[in-house]
């Protein structure tokens, strides 16, 4: 228990941070909202990270993260930034913090949770555009627990509200369960 870091210097042009919390696998009833919250921060150009890093405030030139609703073992929820020139690797550390931290105490609205939503539901109709995509989809299903478990998955993130996106954040975000990692480049 407790934060991990490290911090790593290697041949880069530019320092990159990754934040990363330990959670729980597909298994948990906590898994849906996780994979909603994901999706807010860091699914795509529309996302919070994106918004507000890379196109707002111009601290990052690139902002991501993600969370494996597919694991069998509990995992990791984690994000990264690259900072713009000018910037530091640690203003962007406290960024990425004070948005989970804001996930805590201020949910999302319901703007937002609609739009993650119809996103996940987006992404797998698309998983079901060819055969081939079809038979990944099923079979990354089957190893989770059965292919059945396609027929519920869209309910089970439909059933997410705001509140359980505030518990979520509330109990997986905790200082004690963070790995920070930074690369800084080599002078």
């Amino acid at each position: 228990n407790g934060e991990r870091r490290v911090a790593v210097k290697k041949q880069a042009e530019l320092p990159i941070v990754y934040l990363a919390w330990h959670v729980p696998s597909q298994r948990s009833n906590d898994a849906p909202a996780l994979e909603v919250l994901s999706t807010i921060l860091a699914g795509g150009r529309a996302s919070r990270l994106y918004r507000d890093l890379v196109y707002q405030r111009q601290l990052a030139l690139e902002a991501g993260g993600d969370y494996s609703y597919f694991a069998i073992d509990p995992n990791l929820f984690w994000f990264w930034a690259t900072p713009m020139p000018g910037q530091t690797a640690e203003t962007l550390e406290k960024e990425l913090i004070a948005h989970m931290d804001r996930l805590k105490s201020e949910p999302v609205t319901e703007e937002e949770l609609a739009r993650a939503k119809n996103q996940i539901e987006a992404a797998m109709v698309f998983q079901e555009d060819s055969i081939h995509r079809r038979a990944s989809l099923l079979a990354r299903f089957e190893v989770i627990g059965g292919f059945t478990l396609k027929d519920s998955f869209i309910a089970r993130i439909r059933a997410v509200t705001a509140a359980d996106l505030t518990r979520v954040a509330s109990t997986w975000f905790a200082p004690d369960k963070k790995s920070i990692g930074i690369l800084q480049p080599k002078e």
